[in-house]
């Protein structure tokens, strides 16, 4: 073969990475998936159906104002005897009726509790909104970046696949020259043909992982930008200390935030049920009009006002009360549970996260100098191999160990972006400016 042959296919192999012309990028992704992400959406129109519930908590201190009306068309058979004989008259005559009424809450302990229910539930659900937030912009970062792994796993098969057939046609040669063996073509062309198995699969990936991320963003994006690995930003999380990320989940994480909140929610509740043992007392006001209401009162009519105080005192109520209170008071130890369960679960993460990403920078450049080494053994395997001193599965072991560093360098790049994401989540960081930042290390190389 050639030596301007080998070079070229060693640049294609190589060069898997690079991306073609592009006009979508992960900043893109990320708008797009707060604008079209269904889950994001739902999340949001929960949060304007309980922001709601202030109001309408709110409703029941301020004064209601009740307006009833009725009028009907009425007809009486009355009855009666003179000397013994009865004597009958047919009515039929219009009766109304109104009631303008005003009920003003002087005490009612209940509808107090309601409110401060429903003003904790508002703001459990606003810091449960920034998770959803959050996670609507990991959800588009993980499908962008899986998008590049999967078009990258098919650029780097389709140029192990040119190598593979390069190197066998060069066996074919050899072998017709007399030099080379019938072994070394059967090689080449079972890796080629388990390198097109492995293809096919490559290319389902990619077509499942881009329909995934067009199910977020709304549309089936053009070509993506991809990583330009002069940009990516090799540094360890800022700063380098665990401790301070484990403090900043405690104080900054919405989902803890959140369940803090149901814990006040679920305190609110108590005092709501035990509510339920105290008396109320409203102030009461009506204006009264009546005409003909009964058969007695024909061409009758009147209007009555008062005003007054009302009070209603519990006495007994089956039990339902105390039972109502028992439950919210298990329903509180839940919640705190759930939220020391959150804060355990969120502290390996963001351990896992922050190691992902200072573990990340050692293993890009760990896997940079794989690739290096892989290219300059796959050089000097096909160098030897013409000379006679190495057989073909050298070179085509060298193909393989060429595919491998590059793929599991590309994997790794777009791991540790998604790690510096992640991290970020999990600290309550995860906002417009990072995600600028990590798209500031895309491009088209």
């Amino acid at each position: 073969m050639r030596r301007k042959s080998w070079k070229r296919v060693a640049i294609v192999a190589l060069g898997c990475l690079a991306a073609p012309a592009w006009g979508f990028d992960l900043l893109d992704a990320y708008r797009d998936a707060l604008a079209n992400d269904a889950s994001f959406l739902a999340a949001r129109s929960a949060l304007a159906a309980v922001r709601e519930n202030v109001p309408q908590a709110r409703a029941g201190l301020l004064p209601q104002v009740v307006l009833s009306a009725q009028r009907t068309r009425n007809e009486t058979e009355n009855t009666s005897r003179q000397f013994g004989i009865p004597l009958t008259r047919n009515s039929r005559y219009s009766a109304e009726a109104g009631v303008l009424s005003l009920r003003q809450p002087l005490y009612r302990r209940y509808n107090w509790a309601q409110l401060s229910f429903a003003q904790a539930q508002v703001a459990a659900a606003e810091a449960g909104f920034e998770k959803d937030r959050q996670d609507a912009g990991l959800r588009a970062a993980e499908a962008y970046f899986n998008v590049l792994a999967a078009q990258s796993q098919v650029r780097v098969l389709e140029a192990q696949l040119e190598a593979l057939a390069a190197q066998q046609k060069l066996a074919e040669r050899a072998f017709e020259a007399g030099w080379g063996t019938r072994t070394d073509i059967d090689d080449a062309r079972a890796q080629a043909q388990q390198a097109r198995a492995a293809l096919i699969d490559a290319n389902f990936n990619l077509d499942n992982a881009q329909r995934t991320l067009a199910a977020l963003v709304g549309k089936m994006p053009a070509a993506l930008a991809d990583v330009v690995p002069e940009r990516i930003p090799l540094t360890p999380p800022q700063p380098p200390a665990l401790d301070h990320w484990l403090q900043q989940m405690e104080a900054a994480n919405p989902e803890l935030a959140s369940l803090r909140r149901q814990v006040e929610m679920a305190q609110r509740d108590i005092e709501r049920q035990q509510a339920g043992h105290h008396p109320t007392v409203d102030l009461i006001a009506a204006r009264q009009y009546g005409s003909n209401e009964t058969n007695t009162s024909i061409d009758t009519s009147y209007v009555t006002n008062y005003v007054g105080v009302q009070l209603s005192v519990p006495i007994f109520s089956g039990g339902a009360v105390s039972a109502a209170v028992r439950q919210a008071e298990s329903n509180l130890d839940k919640a705190r549970f759930q939220l020391e369960a959150a804060r355990r679960r969120l502290g390996v993460e963001t351990q896992k996260y922050f190691h992902g990403v200072v573990q990340g920078v050692d293993k890009i450049k760990a896997y940079e100098a794989t690739l290096q080494a892989a290219e300059r053994a796959l050089a000097s395997s096909r160098k030897s191999f013409q000379a006679g001193t190495r057989t073909l599965v050298d070179v085509l072991n060298g193909v393989q160990r060429v595919a491998d560093a590059t793929r599991a360098l590309s994997q790794a790049r777009y791991e540790f972006l998604l790690n510096r994401l992640r991290l970020a989540a999990v600290a309550g960081q995860l906002d417009d400016d990072l995600f600028a930042q990590i798209n500031n290390s895309l491009g088209q190389p």
